[in-house]
C-alpha cells in the first residue's frame, strides 16, 4: 500500500520535473518568436530567461564553460550547480520518510462497555439466574454443609449413616452462611476488582431443581454441562463469552483459562490497549514413559481388527528399578512433584504387569532377568478384552487399571490363562487383578474418598495414556497401512490444576465486538515482596465439622477455596497459604463434569475435568480420542510421540472441557458483590479507576534516513550563508556593487555600451538606462550565416548592430 510519504515524493518529483521543463519549453517559444532584432532591454530580459533554463547546460553554451575562468568563479558556480542538484534530490527524497501511524497515547481511565460475543459461545450462555448460590454436601445421603442447619441431624453408627429431622419442617439448607460469603468475597468482591472468586466463576449452563427435602421445597440452581465448540485446534489465545482461553502448544504457552466478562473501552475507534489482573486456572501434567510398547500387525482393512498384539519390553521390565522407588507416602502438598508421582505409579504398574506375565514374583523382583526387546503375547486377534489394546487412528486414556491384560476379577470373568498358556505352577500369580493396579492410582493421587479435604489434600489425578499408533519402520504417514507392524507407547501421567493471578494485556481494534478484542500477552503477576502475594484459603473439613458426629471425608464434603483478605488469616475451619498460586484441593474421585451437584462451579468443576480425562469419557462429553475427528487425531499423533509433550495433550483437553463448563461474570465495570447472589447487575458502562487505558491515535512518523540529502543541503546552506556574511562584512561587497554587476553584465547594456557608448552613461541606474538606451534596436545576425561568410573569405561584417529607436 502506498504511503503518504511516497505520495509526497511523487508530487515533489512531478513539481521538479515541471520546474525544469517549463522554462525549457518557454525558451523554445521565446526564441522562435522574437527573431534577431529587438530592443536592448528585450535582449537583457531574454538573456535572463534563457540563461536560467537548462538550455545552456544542454547546449554546453559559453556560460557553462570552465576554460579561462577564474578559479573562485569556477568553484562557486560548480558549488551552486551541485547545491541545486542536491536540492532537487532532497525535494524528492525527503518526503519519502513520512508515514501515517497509529500509536498508543498516554494512559488514562476510561468508560468500559460490555462486548457481546456473537459466536456460538455467546449464544450458548444464558443470563445469570436470579437465585442464591447453592451448596450441597453428602454422597449417598444429603447432609448439612458447614455453617448451615435446616433441622436435620446426621449421625453414623455400625449400621449406616442417617438423617434425623429435629422438627417437622426440617430441610437440607443449601444456602451459604454469611461468614463464608464474607470471607470468600473479601478480595474479589471489592468494587473495581477484576479478580474472580468463588462466586464469580459460574456454570455456563444451569438447571432449576426442586425437592421437598431440600431448601424447604423451593427451587435451587444446579450446574449443567453441554459441549459448545471445540477450541483445541485453534492454537491461540482467544476471548470467548466469559473467558480467556489459551490453547497454544509452543514454549510460550500459559495454558488454561482466565475469567472475565468481556468489556472494552468506550470511544476506541482506532483501538486501545490496557492490562487487567485476572484469576487464572491452568492444568499442569507430567507424564512418564513406561518403556513398554504395544506391537501389533494391522489387518488388511482399517475396519478389521488387528491380527495379534504383543507387549514389547523397551526397558520397562529390563531396566525396572529392583526396589520400591520411595518408601511410603511423601508430603509434597502445595509443592507438588507430579513427575515423581507419575514415576511411582508407572513403577507399580510395570511391576504388577511383570508379575502377571510370569516374569517375576512380588518377592523376586531383584532376581528377575528379562531381556530388552522381548515380546509378550497379549492377544491372538480377538477383541473380547482389554479396551486399552491398540486401535489405529485413536488415542486412549484410562485409569491405572492394567486393562490391557485379561485379568480374572478385572474386566471380565475370563481366566487370564487364555492365550498366555501359563504353566500350572504360575497359577499362584493369578491373584493380580485390576484392584492391584488401582492401588497404584491411589498412591499417585495421594488421597481417596475416605480422606479429608484441606489445603494439603491436593487434587491430583493419574492415569494411563495410550499414544497414537505409528508404523514400526518409522514411516510418518496419515494413511492406513494394511498388514503392517504398528507400535503404541504407554505412558503414566499425573495432572493437577493451579489457581493464580495473571497480568493479561488486551488490544481492541474496532467497534465494541468481541471479535475485535485480542489478548496480546499473559504474564505471571509480579509482587514487590512476599507480603504482597495473595492469601489463599481452603476449608479444612475435618476442623469445620468437628463435633458434628460425622467424618468429613471427601466423598461427602468438598472444600471451598479462594483468595481472601489477609485479615482473615487464622480463622478456625480454614487453612491459609500466602503464595503466588494455589494447587486446587481434591474432590471426590468420582465427581463428574456432566453433573453439577450444586451451583458452586469453582468448588468441583476443575477437579471434575481432570477426573474425566483418565476415563473412557462419559456420555455427554465430546470425543477426544480422534476416532471421530481426524484433525484432532493428527494433533495427538504428534504430541504423543514423547512423554514430555503428551502432558500438553492432557492440558488441552482439560482446557477445552472447562471452557464449555464455566463462565466468568467479573468485568472491568465496577460492581458490588451481593453476598451469594448469582445474578449480575447489567451495568451498561462504567469507569474502573484501577485500569489505565491507552487509546490509539493517528500520528505522522518520519524515517530520518530519508532526510540525509536535506541535511546535506542545510549544511551547505549554512556554509554558503556564513561565507556570504563574511564577504558582506569584510569585503567591498555592497548592494550598489551587486546592482552594477548585474546591470553591466546584462546583454542589452553590454551591447549598447560597446556599440553605442554615447547613448547612456554605463553606470546609469536601470530606470535611466531604460529611457536612454533601452529602446535602441539591436540586431544579432544569424550565426550560421556569419560562419559561412568568414569561411569563404568574404568581407567580415559586424555581428551585432545598433540602430536608432524605431529604425
Amino acid at each position: 500500500m502506498i504511503t503518504v510519504g511516497q505520495v509526497s515524493g511523487l508530487i515533489a518529483a512531478a513539481v521538479h520535473f515541471l520546474h525544469f521543463t517549463i522554462p525549457v519549453a518557454i525558451v523554445v517559444i521565446l526564441v522562435g518568436h522574437i527573431g534577431n532584432e529587438n530592443s536592448a532591454a528585450t535582449w537583457s530580459v531574454v538573456n535572463r530567461v534563457t540563461q536560467i533554463s537548462l538550455w545552456p547546460n544542454i547546449l554546453r553554451a559559453d556560460t557553462v564553460q570552465t576554460s579561462n575562468v577564474r578559479l573562485a568563479a569556477k568553484i562557486l558556480t560548480r558549488l551552486g550547480t551541485l547545491t541545486l542538484l542536491l536540492l532537487t534530490i532532497a525535494g524528492i527524497v525527503t518526503p519519502l520518510g513520512l508515514s501515517d501511524a497509529v500509536q498508543p497515547s498516554d494512559a488514562t481511565i476510561a468508560n468500559f462497555e460490555y462486548a457481546k460475543d456473537l459466536s456460538s459461545w455467546g449464544q450458548s450462555t444464558p443470563p445469570r439466574p436470579n437465585f442464591n448460590f447453592s451448596r450441597k454436601c453428602g454422597d449417598m445421603l444429603l447432609m448439612n454443609c458447614p455453617g448451615t442447619f435446616g433441622g436435620y441431624r446426621t449421625f453414623r453408627n455400625a449400621t449406616g449413616i442417617y438423617n434425623i429431622g429435629e422438627f417437622d419442617s426440617a430441610t437440607i439448607d443449601v444456602r451459604l452462611p454469611d461468614n463464608l460469603t464474607e470471607i470468600f468475597t473479601s478480595v474479589t468482591g471489592k468494587e473495581g476488582s477484576t479478580l474472580s472468586g468463588l462466586f464469580d466463576i459460574q456454570y455456563r449452563l444451569y438447571d432449576g431443581h426442586r425437592s421437598n427435602q431440600i431448601n424447604g421445597g423451593n427451587t435451587y440452581i444446579q450446574g449443567s454441562f453441554r459441549p459448545v465448540e471445540r477450541l483445541i485446534l485453534k492454537n491461540a489465545i482467544q476471548a470467548i463469552e466469559g473467558l480467556v482461553i489459551d490453547t497454544r502448544t509452543g514454549t510460550d504457552r500459559t495454558g488454561g483459562i482466565g475469567f472475565r466478562n468481556h468489556t472494552i473501552p468506550v470511544g476506541s475507534s482506532l483501538g486501545a490497549t490496557w492490562k487487567e489482573d485476572l484469576t487464572w486456572v491452568q492444568p499442569f501434567t507430567e507424564c512418564v514413559d513406561t518403556n513398554l510398547t504395544f506391537q501389533f500387525t494391522s489387518a488388511s482393512s482399517s475396519r478389521d481388527t488387528s491380527v495379534a498384539t504383543y507387549l514389547v519390553d523397551n526397558g520397562g521390565f529390563a531396566d525396572l528399578a529392583r526396589s520400591y522407588p520411595y518408601p511410603g507416602f511423601w508430603n509434597d502438598t502445595q509443592n507438588v512433584d507430579l513427575q515423581a508421582r507419575a514415576y511411582k505409579a508407572a513403577w507399580l504398574s510395570n511391576a504388577m504387569t511383570a508379575i502377571y506375565l510370569n516374569i517375576t514374583t512380588a518377592k523376586g523382583l531383584k532376581d528377575m532377568d528379562p531381556k530388552k526387546g522381548e515380546k509378550y503375547l497379549l492377544r491372538k486377534g480377538d477383541t473380547s478384552f482389554g479396551s486399552g489394546l491398540p486401535v489405529i487412528n485413536k488415542i486412549t486414556m484410562s485409569a491405572i487399571n492394567g486393562e490391557y491384560l485379561d485379568m480374572a476379577g478385572g474386566f471380565g470373568n475370563t481366566s487370564n490363562t487364555t492365550g498366555l498358556k501359563l504353566s500350572p505352577g504360575a497359577q499362584a500369580r493369578m491373584s493380580i487383578t485390576s484392584k492391584n493396579f488401582t492401588t497404584a492410582q491411589t498412591i499417585c493421587a495421594g488421597y481417596g474418598n475416605a480422606d479429608y479435604g484441606n489445603i494439603d489434600t491436593i487434587g491430583i489425578h493419574c492415569g494411563y495414556v495410550y499414544g497414537a499408533s505409528r508404523l514400526e519402520d518409522g514411516r510418518d504417514t496419515l494413511l492406513f497401512a494394511p498388514n503392517s507392524s504398528y507400535i503404541r507407547n504407554l505412558y503414566v501421567c499425573a495432572s493437577a490444576a493451579r489457581a493464580s493471578i495473571k497480568e493479561v494485556s488486551f488490544l481492541i481494534n474496532g467497534t465494541a465486538n468481541l471479535d475485535n478484542l485480542k489478548v496480546t500477552s499473559i504474564k505471571p503477576k509480579e509482587y514487590r515482596d512476599p507480603s504482597t502475594k495473595p492469601m489463599w484459603a481452603v476449608e479444612n473439613m475435618n476442623k469445620t465439622l468437628a463435633g458434628w458426629g460425622v467424618d468429613a471425608v471427601l466423598q461427602d464434603y468438598t472444600p471451598l477455596w479462594g483468595q481472601v483478605d489477609p485479615k482473615y488469616n487464622g480463622t478456625p475451619g480454614l487453612d491459609f497459604r500466602q503464595s503466588e498460586s494455589l494447587v486446587l484441593p481434591a474432590t471426590s474421585p468420582g465427581v463428574s463434569i456432566t453433573y453439577g451437584e450444586d451451583s458452586l462451579a469453582a468448588k468441583t468443576v476443575f477437579s471434575a475435568g481432570l477426573n474425566e480425562l483418565y476415563s473412557d469419557f462419559s456420555s455427554g462429553l465430546p470425543d477426544y480420542t480422534g476416532s471421530l475427528d481426524y484433525s484432532i487425531y493428527v494433533k495427538w499423533k504428534q504430541l504423543t510421540k514423547k512423554a514430555e509433550s503428551t502432558g500438553t495433550m492432557i492440558d488441552l483437553i482439560w482446557t477445552d472441557l472447562i471452557a464449555s463448563a464455566v463462565v466468568g461474570t467479573k468485568s472491568a465495570i465496577p460492581r458490588v458483590q451481593k453476598g451469594s447472589w448469582m445474578g449480575v447487575d447489567a451495568q451498561p458502562m462504567g469507569v474502573n479507576p484501577g485500569i489505565q487505558v491507552s487509546r490509539y491515535k493517528k500520528v505522522i512518523q518520519y524515517d530520518w534516513r530519508y532526510a540525509i540529502p536535506a541535511i546535506l543541503c542545510l549544511l551547505l546552506w549554512m556554509a554558503i550563508c556564513a561565507g556570504a556574511a563574511f564577504m558582506w562584512v569584510f569585503s567591498r561587497f555592497n548592494i550598489e556593487v551587486m546592482r552594477q554587476m548585474l546591470n553591466q553584465t546584462s546583454t542589452g547594456r553590454v551591447t549598447t555600451n560597446l556599440l553605442h557608448p554615447n547613448a547612456c552613461d554605463p553606470t546609469e541606474r536601470t530606470e535611466n538606462w531604460q529611457r536612454q538606451a533601452g529602446g535602441l534596436k539591436i540586431r544579432f545576425d544569424n550565426i550560421s550565416h556569419q560562419k559561412e561568410t568568414l569561411l569563404k573569405g568574404g568581407e567580415s561584417k559586424t555581428f551585432a548592430t545598433v540602430s536608432e529607436r524605431g529604425a
